[in-house]
């Protein structure tokens, strides 16, 4: 049996407190206006964890923070294809969608979201 400080040393390992982090000091940044420091959090965080839908969303709403709407929606997708049940990123989308003014599309995404 391995001591307990070699679990807790390989645990420390681990990258996802790190993306966990990483996520929610971009947020703060995104927060205080400072959009390139948030934009490169949000990227270390996605290269450490492409397969988190968490992560996909959150890198969706910065990217729009940072005014970047079709980059935004491409990463909010793919944060529904990693969880189709993923309901922030269901409802983020159908707003960006009403927000472009496609308003067929964002209310099928929020009649779809709300069935779930």
């Amino acid at each position: 049996m391995r001591p307990l400080r070699h679990w807790l040393s390989e645990a420390g390992k681990s990258r996802a407190p790190l993306t966990e982090r990483e996520v929610l000091a971009a947020i703060g940044r995104i927060q205080s206006g400072d959009t390139a420091a948030a934009r490169a959090l949000i990227s270390q965080a996605w290269q450490a964890q492409p397969a988190s839908a968490l992560v996909a969303a959150n890198r969706g709403r910065i990217l729009l923070a940072c005014g970047e709407t079709d980059e935004a929606i491409a990463s909010l997708e793919a944060a529904l294809l990693l969880d189709p049940q993923f309901l922030p990123a269901r409802l983020d989308v159908a707003q960006l969608l009403e927000s472009k003014g496609e308003t067929l599309a964002a209310n099928d995404r929020y009649r779809s979201a709300l069935a779930q």
